[in-house]
C-alpha cells in the first residue's frame, strides 16, 4: 500500500503550502470512477505512477487523457520512489492552443541543459514530442519533502520564462495557470469522493457534503442506444446505481462513429444497454451522469451509471421483429457505439425488455409435484423445507431414481412456477474447474487470454440483480469434480449463514476497482450425487456440512404402477415390473458389496412411447440393452447372480 501513502505524503505536504501560500495551487485528481476511490492524484496503482502538476496545457488530440506537463513519482517501493518532471505532446498540433504548447518543448529543454539537469529527449521524428527532467532514482520517503521542494525550485525557474517566452508568440494563449477558484472547486470535488476520513486529509477544510449541490435533471430527456463491448468490459459485472465511463474517442485517439451523438448527451439521459458480439442481448437501462468531459486517465468520455438490469434480456432476433425499430438508426446501420432513439423506439424496446421471461410460465403446485413424482408428499416438502433452510442440498442415489428431474421440480415448487430463466443446470466432471465455475482466463477472439466470468459468478450476478426473485443453480453429477478446486473460496460464501453483501471477498482473479463478490440470499443450490459409481471419491467434509444430504430410492410402488396404466400398460405387466424390480432390489440391498446405493431406479420405465407400441417387447428391451449390463458392471465377477437377476426380471 506504499503507493497510497505516498501519494498522501505528497498531497499533505503541498496542502500544507497552500495553507502558507494561497497562491500555491496544484493540480488534483478531477474524476472518481471504480477503483480510483484512494488516489489524490492522477494516475492508478496498476500504472504504477502518479502525478501532478502547477500547469494545464491541452497536449495531443481532443480525447487525450494527460497534460502536458507532469511531476511523476514511479519505481514505488516499500522505502523509496523516483521523482522526474515530464513534457509530453503531439508534434502534429491541431490547433492554436496545442501550437503554443509544442512551442514550450525547445524552451523547456535549452534552459534544462544550461541549468545542467539530466535531461532526456526523443527523436525529433517521433510523433509525439517527449522531454523527461529526472531529479533522483530512489528517493528515501523521509527525503520526500525536501527534495520535491528542491525540484519544484528548480522546474518552476525553467518554466516560468519559458511561459513568458511562448505567451509573447501566442497572445491569446492560456498560460495553464490553475487559479484558486478552480483549486479550491476541485480539491472541495476530491475530498467529498477520497476514499477515507476528510477531516484527516492535509489541513484543508471538512467538506459538508449536505451542502453540495446536485445535478438536476433537463425537463427534455433524449433517448439513446449504447453499444457496450463485452471484450472490454462486461454490464453485469457492475452494481445497479455504479457509474462507469465510455470514451469519445478510440484508442487510436480518432472520433468513434457518430461522434456528434456523443457531444449531444445530456444528464438525465436514458440508454438502452446493448452488450455486442457474442453476448448480442439486451442488458440494462443506463442514464446519463455527465455529458461529454476530459477525464484524468481516459481523456473525453461520458459518464453513466446502471438504473437497473432488465428482466428479459432480449436477443437481437428479438429486436428485429419489433415493428418500431424498422427504420431505426440501429437497424439501418449498427456500426458504431452511441445512436439515437425516438420515444416510440426507446418505449417499444424498454416493454419487450420488461416482460419477464417467466411471465407466461405455468404454475407448479404442491399437488402437481405429488403427482410427478414417485416420493411421497410427506417426503416432497420435508425436502422443500430443508431447501429453503440450508439453501444447499444434494439428492443422492442409484443411477434411474430421477435425482435431476426431481431437483427440477424442487426448483418449480419453490417458485410456484415453471420459470426455466431462474435455474441453471451444468454438469461437473473431472477437468471442471474455478475458471470455468467462478472465474479465470481464457482465450478470446484475437487469440489473446482474458479474465472471463465462470457460469456461477454469472448466475449470481443474475440473482443479485434480481433479488425479489429466488434463483436454482443445480449441479448434476456434483461428485465428479474436485470439489474444492472448483468452488475455491466460495465454499465459505455458499453457507447460508455466510450470504449477502456483508460477507463479501475479494476474488482470486479480480479486476481494478471491482466490488468483492458475494453469494446473494437468493441463490439455491441443489446438487445431484451418483452413490453407484465405485470410481469416484465421496463429497469432502468441508462441502459435506455445507449441504443437507437427501437419499432418494426407487419407488416401485402404487405411483409407479398407475404411471404405467395411465400410458396403455396393462395392470397386470405394471404390477409384474414392480414386483420384478422390488425384488431385484431387494437381492443388491442385502448383496454386502452393494447396498441401497446401488439399487436399479424406476426412471428406466419412465419414457413410455406415445406411439402404438408392444408392452412386452417394450419392458424386454429395457431389460436386456439397460439394466442387465448394468447388472454385469455390478457383478463383474459373478456370472450367476447375473443369470439369476435375468431370470428373476423375466415375465415367465
Amino acid at each position: 500500500m506504499q503507493y497510497y501513502n505516498l501519494q498522501r505524503l505528497v498531497f499533505d505536504h503541498l496542502s500544507k503550502k497552500h495553507q502558507e501560500d494561497n497562491s500555491f495551487t496544484f493540480s488534483v485528481r478531477r474524476k472518481f470512477s471504480p477503483g480510483k476511490e484512494n488516489n489524490y492524484f492522477i494516475g492508478t496503482e496498476k500504472t504504477g505512477y502518479f502525478g501532478f502538476t502547477f500547469w494545464l496545457f491541452p497536449c495531443y488530440y481532443p480525447g487525450a487523457a494527460i497534460d502536458a506537463t507532469l511531476f511523476v513519482f514511479d519505481r514505488i517501493k516499500d522505502d523509496s520512489f523516483r521523482l522526474f518532471f515530464q513534457f509530453f505532446t503531439s508534434r502534429n498540433p491541431k490547433d492554436e492552443p496545442n501550437e503554443a504548447t509544442l512551442a514550450l518543448e525547445p524552451e523547456i529543454y535549452k534552459r534544462a541543459i544550461e541549468a545542467g539537469l539530466n535531461v532526456y529527449r526523443n527523436s525529433a521524428e517521433k510523433k509525439m514530442a517527449h522531454t523527461n527532467i529526472y531529479k533522483k532514482d530512489a528517493i528515501p520517503f523521509e527525503e520526500m519533502e525536501a527534495i520535491l521542494d528542491e525540484f519544484i525550485s528548480e522546474i518552476r525557474s525553467i518554466m516560468e520564462p519559458s511561459i513568458q517566452v511562448v505567451k509573447r508568440k501566442y497572445p491569446n494563449w492560456n498560460d495553464g495557470t490553475i487559479t484558486k477558484q478552480a483549486f479550491d472547486k476541485n480539491v472541495k470535488n476530491l475530498l467529498s469522493k477520497i476514499n477515507q476520513p476528510v477531516s484527516e486529509v492535509g489541513n484543508l477544510p471538512v467538506v459538508n457534503e449536505d451542502t453540495q449541490e446536485a445535478p438536476t435533471k433537463p425537463n427534455n430527456i433524449n433517448y439513446w442506444w449504447l453499444n457496450c463491448n463485452p471484450s472490454m468490459w462486461k454490464i453485469e459485472d457492475f452494481e445497479v446505481g455504479q457509474e462507469q465511463t465510455y470514451t469519445t474517442h478510440n484508442s487510436k485517439g480518432n472520433k468513434r462513429n457518430v461522434y456528434k451523438n456523443f457531444t449531444q448527451v445530456q444528464p438525465g439521459d436514458l440508454l438502452i444497454g446493448y452488450e455486442s458480439t457474442p453476448t448480442k442481448r439486451i442488458k440494462a437501462i443506463l442514464e446519463i451522469t455527465q455529458g461529454a468531459h476530459m477525464d484524468d486517465d481516459e481523456g473525453e468520455v461520458v459518464d453513466f451509471k446502471i438504473v437497473s438490469f432488465v428482466p428479459n434480456q432480449a436477443d437481437w432476433l428479438q429486436l428485429k421483429e419489433l415493428p418500431e425499430l424498422a427504420n431505426s438508426q440501429i437497424m439501418r446501420n449498427n456500426q458504431g457505439s452511441l445512436f439515437e432513439l425516438t420515444p416510440e423506439e426507446y418505449l417499444a424496446i424498454y416493454t419487450l425488455t420488461q416482460k419477464s421471461p417467466g411471465a407466461k410460465a405455468d404454475t407448479y403446485t404442491l399437488e402437481e409435484a405429488d403427482k410427478e413424482l414417485f416420493i411421497d408428499k410427506t417426503t416432497i416438502q420435508q425436502i422443500q423445507a430443508s431447501l429453503k433452510r440450508k439453501k444447499n442440498i444434494i439428492l443422492q442415489g442409484a443411477p434411474g431414481v430421477g435425482k435431476t428431474f426431481f431437483a427440477k421440480r424442487l426448483a418449480y415448487l419453490q417458485m410456484g412456477k415453471k420459470d426455466n430463466s431462474r435455474v441453471e443446470m451444468i454438469q461437473f466432471h473431472q477437468s471442471y474447474g474455478y475458471e470455468d465455475f467462478i472465474r479465470g482466463f481464457r482465450p478470446n477472439e484475437e487469440g489473446k487470454f482474458t479474465l472471463t466470468n465462470g457460469v456461477f459468478y454469472d448466475f449470481c450476478r443474475r440473482a443479485s440483480n434480481d433479488a425479489g426473485h429466488d434463483y436454482f443453480f443445480i449441479i448434476d453429477e456434483i461428485n465428479r469434480g474436485n470439489l474444492s478446486k472448483i468452488f475455491g473460496e466460495l465454499l465459505m460464501l455458499i453457507e447460508q449463514d455466510k450470504r449477502g453483501k456483508n460477507f463479501a471477498i475479494p476474488l482470486t482473479y479480480r479486476k481494478e476497482g471491482e466490488e468483492k463478490f458475494f453469494v446473494p440470499e437468493n441463490v439455491y443450490i441443489i446438487g445431484t450425487l451418483n452413490t453407484a459409481d465405485r470410481s469416484l471419491a465421496l463429497v469432502d467434509y468441508a462441502l459435506r456440512r455445507r449441504f443437507t444430504f437427501w437419499d432418494i430410492e426407487p419407488r416401485y410402488e402404487d405411483k409407479f404402477t398407475n404411471h404405467l396404466q395411465q400410458h396403455a400398460i396393462t395392470d397386470d405387466l405394471a404390477t409384474a415390473i414392480a414386483q420384478n424390480l422390488t425384488t431385484l432390489n431387494c437381492k443388491i440391498k442385502e448383496d454386502k458389496d452393494l447396498g441401497v446405493g446401488f439399487m436399479v431406479g424406476h426412471s428406466y420405465f419412465c419414457n413410455i412411447p406415445k406411439d402404438k407400441f408392444e408392452a412386452t417387447s417394450w419392458y424386454k428391451e429395457i431389460v436386456d440393452q439397460e439394466i442387465i449390463p448394468l447388472l454385469k458392471e455390478y457383478w463383474y465377477d459373478n456370472h450367476a447372480k447375473v443369470q439369476e437377476a435375468r431370470t428373476l426380471l423375466s415375465l415367465i
